[in-house]
C-alpha cells in the first residue's frame, strides 16, 4: 500500500524560456515514482543516470518535469529530526551573531550579499567541520540557459531546510564548465538554506539594507570603454579596490565622453547583463595599429587599441575559430599558431598586430615568472 507525506504538491515554476512557455515543475509526491524519470528505480538500471537522461529527453511530452530522481526524496524518514528540539544555546548564538559590515558585499545594480564561504565558516564554527552536510536530491538539470538542482542541508544529523539551487549556465557558454555551474548551484542552494537558520536575516531587512548602503557604499558613474555608455553603479565606500571588470571603467559624469559619436554609440550599446558584472577581472593587452588606421583614430585616443583576454579571435584564423584567445593560449598548439600568424597575414594587419601583441604578453608572463 503506497503512503504519501503529504496531499500537498509543491510547485515550483520557472519562466526561464518564455518563447516556449517551458516550465519546471517539481512535484514532492510519491506517486510519480511510476513515471518515465523515474523508470530505472523499478527494473534495477542505475536511478541516477536513467532519471538523468529521461528528464533531459522527456521531461517536456507532457508540459511537467520532475525533478527529484532520488527515491529517498519520497520517503518520511528524510525529515529525520525535522524541528525536534532548538540548538543549543551556544550554537544559536553563533548563528544569530550580527554580521561584521565588512563583510558584507554589494553587487552594482545595489544588491547586498553575504559572499558564500562567509555562511560556511559560520556552520562550520556553531557546528565543526563534518556536522553539516548539502544532500542533493536528484541530478542536475539545465532548462533554457540555467542549471538548476535540489538540496537539503542537514545539521548534526538533522533535517534543517531544502532548496533549489540555480546557476546561469549554456552549452554554448564556453567560459563557465558544466561542473563549474553545479558546484555554483550547490553555493547558491546553500546560502539559501542558511535563512531557515537565521544567518544573515539582516540581509533581507529593508531597514538595515539602507542603514548599511548609507555608511557602507555609494553610487558612481561608470564609461563602458568599447561603447562609450555610461552607467550609474553601485560600489563599496570603505576604501578597498573595488572597481568594476573591464571594460567598465570609472567615469566623471560632468567630462564629455572620450569620443564625439556619442549618441551613434549609445544607440548601439546593449544594457550590461548582470552575469558580466559578476566575472572576474578580465586581461587586456594592448598593441599597435598600422599607420593607415592611425588617420582613423580620434584625437582623444592615443595608438594603442586593447585586446580582451577573453574576445573571440579573428575570424581569420580559422583552426580556432569561435574560441576566445584565452582558449588558443591554453591549447598546446597554440603558441605555434600564434608564431605563424604573426608571420603571415600581410593584408590583414590587424590580424597579425593582434598575434604579436599576444606573442609578447606571453614572453613578458614567462620572463616575470
Amino acid at each position: 500500500m503506497k503512503r504519501f507525506i503529504s496531499t500537498t504538491s509543491l510547485r515550483v515554476v520557472s519562466s526561464l524560456n518564455k518563447t516556449n512557455n517551458k516550465s519546471i515543475v517539481g512535484v514532492f509526491n510519491r506517486q510519480f515514482t511510476n513515471s518515465n524519470s523515474l523508470s530505472g528505480v523499478s527494473d534495477g538500471k542505475n536511478s541516477y543516470t536513467s532519471g538523468f537522461t529521461n528528464t533531459l529527453t522527456n521531461g517536456n511530452k507532457g508540459g511537467n518535469k520532475v525533478l527529484f530522481d532520488d527515491p529517498k526524496f519520497y520517503e518520511e524518514n528524510k525529515y529525520h529530526g525535522i524541528s525536534k528540539e532548538p540548538f543549543d544555546k551556544e550554537i544559536a548564538d553563533i548563528l544569530l551573531a550580527d554580521l561584521n559590515p565588512n563583510d558584507i558585499e554589494i553587487k552594482p545594480d545595489g544588491l547586498i550579499y553575504l559572499p558564500e564561504i562567509k555562511y560556511r565558516r559560520i556552520l562550520n564554527q556553531a557546528f565543526g567541520p563534518g556536522g553539516w552536510a548539502l544532500k542533493p536530491f536528484g541530478p542536475p538539470v539545465v532548462e533554457g540557459k540555467t542549471l538548476i538542482r535540489p538540496y537539503a542541508l542537514y545539521c548534526m544529523g538533522r533535517y534543517v531546510a531544502e532548496s533549489i539551487g540555480e546557476q546561469a549556465y549554456s552549452d554554448s557558454t564556453p567560459f563557465i564548465s558544466f561542473a563549474t555551474a553545479t558546484e555554483s548551484a550547490k553555493s547558491n542552494a546553500l546560502v539559501r538554506c542558511c535563512k531557515d537558520l537565521g544567518i544573515g536575516s539582516s540581509l533581507w531587512d529593508p531597514v538595515f539594507i539602507r542603514q548599511w548602503k548609507s555608511e557602507n557604499a555609494t553610487e558612481k558613474w561608470f564609461e563602458n570603454s568599447k561603447t562609450k555608455e555610461r552607467r550609474l553603479f553601485w560600489v563599496l565606500s570603505n576604501g578597498l579596490d573595488n572597481k568594476l571588470p573591464y571594460p567598465w571603467k570609472e567615469s566623471d559624469f560632468n567630462q564629455v565622453p572620450s569620443t564625439s559619436s556619442t549618441s551613434s554609440s549609445s544607440s548601439s550599446s546593449s544594457p550590461i547583463s548582470q552575469s558580466s558584472i559578476n566575472q572576474p577581472q578580465q586581461e587586456t593587452i594592448s598593441y599597435h595599429q598600422e599607420e593607415q588606421n592611425v588617420s582613423k583614430i580620434t584625437p582623444e585616443q592615443d595608438d594603442l587599441e586593447d585586446i580582451d583576454i577573453d574576445d573571440v579571435v579573428p575570424p581569420q584564423l580559422k583552426r580556432y575559430a569561435g574560441k576566445t584567445w584565452r582558449q588558443l593560449v591554453a591549447d598546446p598548439k597554440g603558441l605555434s599558431y600564434l608564431q605563424w600568424a604573426s608571420s603571415s597575414f600581410d593584408n590583414a594587419p590587424k590580424v597579425k598586430n593582434q598575434a604579436m601583441a599576444i606573442l609578447e604578453f606571453i614572453n613578458k608572463s614567462e620572463v616575470s615568472q
